[in-house]
């Protein structure tokens, strides 16, 4: 899969991603437009869902910075799912600074790791 053997992806709790939504909209009190985005506060390695992934699907998956250019019917299905592959490539930063005035700290302080991402997996393995 192309992308850099580097990349990050930003794996915010849903729970925690409404949990400052309400915050910030109880302690908005301006009417003026602002901006707030609500993110995770360390980027995860690419590698820990492609992991998980693996876990489920009996295929190995590797990032490249480049594809070769011919790929077996297998892969080009793969590759196909665009909104899939299109995290892989991922290099946005978002600035956090408003949502963190606003709650006082980050949005999000669980801990994304292995151990979460099974956790909302019982019951596939």
């Amino acid at each position: 899969m192309q992308g850099p053997a580097d990349a990050r992806l930003n794996r915010l709790p849903v729970e925690d991603a409404a949990r400052a939504i309400v915050g910030i909209a109880a302690e908005q009190r301006s009417t003026d437009a602002e901006t707030y985005h609500i993110v995770y506060p360390d980027d995860v390695s690419a590698t820990m869902p492609i992991e998980l992934f693996e876990k489920f699907a009996p295929i190995r998956i590797v990032l490249r910075t480049e594809l070769p250019e011919r790929l077996p019917p297998a892969e080009q299905r793969f590759h196909s799912y665009a909104g899939f592959a299109a995290y892989f490539r991922h290099t946005r930063v978002f600035d956090d600074r408003n949502a963190r005035r606003v709650l006082d700290g980050p949005c999000s302080r669980t801990t994304v790791d292995m151990a979460y991402l099974l956790a909302g997996t019982h019951g596939i393995l």
